[in-house]
């Protein structure tokens, strides 16, 4: 990814892209951010298909998108690398 002051470009279209996110619904009227976690899901019958232990320990996944042609981009940095919400961007 680029720095963080600065988005990356759109790899169809070489436009700068807008930062976003995408949200994960979540059980009832609960909403987060996705998360990215290393390795297997390891659910139970109680968690469903992934721990909790392993949401939690995940990194919030940052999304980019072309206002030109809707590309999507993903990154999962670590938390010191999270740039600060900024809806200029």
């Amino acid at each position: 990814m680029t720095s963080s002051n600065s988005s990356p470009r759109c790899r169809q279209c070489n436009v700068e892209m807008q930062h976003g996110f995408v949200a994960d619904r979540g059980h009832g009227p609960t909403t987060m951010l996705q998360r990215w976690s290393v390795g297997d899901p390891a659910g139970t019958w109680f968690s469903g298909e992934v721990a909790r232990r392993q949401v939690t320990d995940g990194l919030k996944v940052l999304t980019f998108r072309c206002p030109k042609c809707g590309y999507l981009e993903s990154y999962a940095p670590l938390p010191e690398e999270t740039p600060q919400s900024n809806p200029s961007r």
